[in-house]
């Protein structure tokens, strides 16, 4: 049994927030903390279901429930 919380099944640490932190800075730098948080809320919220989709089977399902940190 997995915990809930555990950073073993958690696909956003080792995927999703790759995916959002290129977005973020690829534009242009980010001057303070406001304008992270902001770039931060749109890019999450223009972020593709496919993208979520596909690191859950990225990570979880091809793991077969082993680690996948070191595979990505």
């Amino acid at each position: 049994m997995w915990p809930t919380n555990s950073p073993d099944l958690n696909p956003v640490d080792y995927v999703i927030w790759s995916v959002m932190q290129e977005r973020v800075y690829q534009t242009s730098r980010v001057h303070d903390i406001d304008e992270l948080r902001q770039r931060l809320i749109a890019m999450w919220c223009e972020l593709e279901q496919r993208i979520v989709d596909d690191a859950i089977d990225q990570c979880c399902v091809d793991a077969e429930g082993g680690h996948f940190e070191h595979s990505l």
